[in-house]
């Protein structure tokens, strides 16, 4: 989102922050976990019950969480007479919102152990979340000018795209998947660098 759109320098700050730390925590939690496979494993994989990842994962969701509110709240702020972006600006919190909830208290279990109630729940907030993000895409493209919505517009089809093959590939999630790596970091990481 253009620097010109905004009164509030800190917020975008605080967006790009919050999208560089989100793939920070990517690739610190993928060294952090020795055998760790991108081209197999998803991203929630990271943040799974007994992930050796997950003590490191669970402060920078907090820290990435916080920062994507308080652009929020600039967005909000910056708003005045665009409706597009006040919308985004809630949306957005609830992303944040759903997102912690998610990775506190519903993450998903490591392969090969008994799925549970959290599981479900990861699946059903994830895609909860995936919704928000759309929106919030969409209503910030028709805030903006258009070369934003045109960029909006490939920033939604990605996400899209990315997430439908990792959706492909929930009946299988206990197994090893070729592709259920690549695609779904690429569909999450597509939202953070869009906000950014």
């Amino acid at each position: 989102m253009s620097v010109t759109i905004f009164k509030e320098r800190p917020a975008i700050t605080c967006g790009i922050l919050a999208s560089l730390l989100y793939v920070a925590g990517d690739i610190l939690g993928a060294l952090w976990w020795e055998g760790y496979s991108y081209t197999s494993q998803t991203i929630s994989e990271l943040g799974a019950i007994g992930a050796p990842s997950r003590p490191l994962g669970i402060p920078i969701s907090i820290l990435h969480n916080a920062l994507l509110i308080a652009f929020a709240i600039g967005v909000r702020r910056s708003a005045t007479a665009k409706r597009g972006l006040r919308v985004t600006a809630g949306l957005l919190i609830g992303v944040a919102i759903i997102g912690e909830v998610t990775a506190l208290f519903f993450p998903m279990h490591l392969r090969g152990a008994e799925q549970t109630l959290t599981d479900t729940m990861h699946i059903i907030f994830t895609g909860v979340n995936v919704f928000l993000i759309v929106l919030a895409m969409g209503f910030a493209a028709t805030a903006l000018g258009k070369r934003f919505r045109l960029y909006s517009i490939a920033s939604i089809l990605m996400l899209l795209f990315f997430g439908a093959l990792a959706g492909m590939d929930g009946p299988t999630l206990r197994q090893t998947c070729p592709r259920r790596g690549w695609a779904s970091p690429n569909a999450f990481r597509s939202a953070p660098m869009f906000f950014g």
